[in-house]
């Protein structure tokens, strides 16, 4: 629990650091995972605005025109036309789910990631009450910058501690021969890790609690390694149109027009229903 609260403390300090504006435009496009854009539409700034352009750019690098290549080069990958539909689908679906926040200072405020935040990459040793002291946070290869509604708050440790998209305390990348003990020690551990983390980085649950739908696309996003694209992003395409419905996301497209005896066709606005 000592080492929890100390490792939370340090996750929590990271969080709250206020990134300097010239480091984050500089290194934020540098910085992400691919496929990433060759460059940006807007300025890098903690605002909404740059967050929902920053997901378009992002979609857009990755899923290119049919025919396009896809993914890497030795995977031999085109764009096909599930996956075009399924990017059209994000696209439309992106400036609904990033939020509207009433305190900008909060959601989308810039924040260093380390990418891999774990007791594998941590300098641990004994203080003199035989504590253990975290005196170092290495292997920064993955370190990147993102809107704070996108930080993503894993814990590694013998499994992985995280939040579900209410922010609730659970665990990930449990051994095939886990106990109902060892998962019961697990669970133990979130709460006590997130608890200390939450505690003195508050705003760090709330935007994982206003971010679910963002962050569940920009984490597919992030997992993606190549395989099936038609699949992968079929299947996230066909989520996407179940969330437009869900949240009735108005789809302006062709339809006859019922007092036009001309034959011709007018646009409307309809809704998903």
């Amino acid at each position: 629990a000592y080492l929890l609260a100390q490792t939370a403390r340090i996750r929590a300090s990271l969080f709250n650091f206020n990134l300097p504006l010239d480091f984050a435009a500089t290194w934020l496009r540098e910085r992400l995972f691919e496929q990433k854009p060759k460059s940006l539409p807007i300025p890098v700034a903690p605002t909404r605005e740059f967050c929902v352009f920053l997901f378009t750019s992002k979609i857009e690098a990755t899923i290119g025109n049919i025919g396009d290549m896809i993914g890497w080069e030795d995977d031999n990958n085109t764009v096909g036309s599930i996956a075009a539909a399924a990017k059209q689908s994000l696209l439309r679906l992106i400036p609904h789910i990033i939020p509207v926040d009433s305190d900008r200072a909060s959601l989308y405020r810039l924040v260093l990631e380390h990418g891999d935040f774990g007791i594998h990459n941590m300098s641990i040793t004994m203080n003199a009450n035989g504590q253990p002291l975290v005196t170092s946070l290495y292997d920064w290869q993955t370190g990147c910058i993102v809107p704070a509604i996108l930080s993503d708050p894993l814990m590694a440790v013998s499994v992985d501690l995280v939040t579900d998209e209410n922010a609730a305390p659970s665990f990930i990348r449990v051994p095939d021969d886990a106990t109902p003990d060892d998962q019961a020690q697990y669970m133990t551990w979130a709460r006590q890790y997130f608890m200390a983390l939450f505690s003195p980085a508050p705003n760090y649950e709330r935007a994982i609690q206003a971010g679910k739908d963002a962050r569940h696309l920009w984490f597919a996003l992030r997992e993606w390694r190549g395989d099936d694209p038609e699949g992968y992003f079929g299947d996230l395409g066909a989520w996407a149109e179940t969330r437009m419905k869900e949240l009735s996301v108005d789809l302006v497209c062709i339809l006859p027009d019922s007092t036009d005896t001309s034959g011709m066709f007018t646009r409307r606005s309809v809704q998903h229903r």
